[in-house]
């Protein structure tokens, strides 16, 4: 059952105090919005307030929510550590999330440096966003974590590919997370990519974007039930000594051995809710001279030799548009496009803008049938961003698709 927070009609009394107390509002809002005695925090979010540079406490807005300042355990014996997010019975504010921190400059809101992607409806993601924030967010958010250039496994072929997961994250604890790690996010992220990584080296091409579900079902098996072992690192370490390290020496890693999820929350305070699977496909991003692209011409070879090459040919390219569709799926709406007399037009009209130094000039959508063709690709119009060099791309495969057919 959800308990939504009491709601009042302001009465006549109510009235009076908040005319009375006018002024003042002003005052202590014009403040809080410098950090200047006072701070406004927004609900589902904590601050951290430092006194001389040094941690001082949390102060934070979230209804029935609080940190906990001591130690303690549950009524199921659970331990409560200090910086745990906790149910509470909050007493209201006079001003709602306007909060005293005390005579500046001696105590402040701690500020730092914290950049995230999200995924906007469909679970495209969204550009990266961020830069010097003074606030945590503590209600969960759904994060783009990106595992890019991996390579595929199986018998035949190790094709590189770029993975997206789609990770909902919950703080859980403020302290750790801003205070246990640099920076959070980042930290988990560096931890997730291998776990990821090494899966994928598991699975053939085909496997890995026929049998999604599969693939992630494996992971998040891993990731909330086996034992993860993490490298461990004493407080004290010399790089530069050549003195053996003490094995008893405490570690700044938990001494079980956790599952993965549980690990990153004990560490850095941090709850990995759900996982998810995103975007599949095929790499762009090595080095034309690398293994990955040597590897990455011999599967083409491959689905050459086996009457695939269509199919290879719009899974490395078209991926560069961001089209949601599958390669059978783009491959059935050009031939249907084909079949109605459409495709012709629509590249002819694509040759004269190149030719006329107009092409993507005015967007995409001033070349004739280009957005409806977009459409029936799967495309959803203002979701995601094509570039001219991703349209450049789809124009080569239409030229391509339209030179065989003559």
């Amino acid at each position: 059952m959800v308990n939504w927070p009491k709601i009042s009609i302001p009465n006549g009394t109510e009235t009076i105090k908040d005319i009375v107390l006018f002024p003042a509002a002003v005052i202590v809002k014009k403040l809080a919005s410098r950090d200047i005695l006072f701070t406004e925090v927004i609900e589902g979010t904590a601050k951290a307030i430092m006194k001389g540079g040094e941690f001082y406490a949390f102060i934070i807005a979230w209804q029935n929510k609080t940190i906990a300042v001591k130690k303690s355990k549950t009524k199921d014996g659970k331990t409560i550590e200090i910086g745990d997010v906790i149910d509470a019975n909050n007493s209201m504010y006079l001003f709602g999330g306007i909060r005293y921190i005390g005579i500046p400059p001696i105590k402040n809101i701690y500020v730092y440096n914290f950049k995230w992607r999200g995924v906007d409806i469909y679970g495209n993601p969204q550009e990266e966003r961020g830069g010097k924030i003074d606030y945590i967010l503590l209600k969960r958010d759904v994060y783009y974590i990106e595992v890019k250039a991996a390579e595929t496994g199986g018998e035949e072929e190790w094709v590189p590919v770029d993975v997206g997961c789609l990770v909902t994250i919950r703080v859980t604890n403020p302290y750790k997370a801003l205070f246990g790690a640099q920076n959070w996010l980042t930290a988990i992220t560096t931890l997730v990519v291998p776990q990821v990584g090494d899966f994928i080296s598991e699975e053939s091409y085909g496997s890995l974007t026929s049998e999604r579900k599969k693939f992630e079902e494996k992971i998040v098996a891993h990731l909330w039930k086996n034992p993860y072992t993490p490298i461990p690192t004493t407080d004290s370490a010399d790089l530069g000594s050549t003195q053996k390290p003490d094995q008893n020496a405490a570690t700044t890693e938990p001494e079980n051995n956790l599952p993965f999820v549980e690990y990153i929350e004990e560490t850095y305070g941090a709850l990995i809710e759900d996982f998810k699977i995103g975007q599949v496909s095929i790499s762009t991003d090595v080095p034309k001279d690398s293994l990955a692209a040597k590897s990455l011409e011999k599967f083409i070879k491959r689905m050459e030799g086996k009457g695939k090459v269509e199919t290879a040919e719009y899974d490395a390219k078209v991926v560069l548009i961001g089209a949601k569709a599958e390669s059978k799926r783009i491959k059935k709406v050009v031939r249907a496009w084909e079949g109605s007399g459409k495709l012709g037009p629509l590249v002819r009209s694509w040759e004269a803008m190149e030719k006329s130094n107009a092409a993507f000039s005015f967007g995409y959508h001033e070349i004739p049938g280009l957005k409806e063709l977009l459409g029936d690709l799967g495309y959803r119009g203002g979701q995601n961003k094509i570039t001219k060099e991703d349209l450049a791309n789809l124009g080569e495969i239409l030229k391509e698709f339209q030179t065989k057919k003559d």
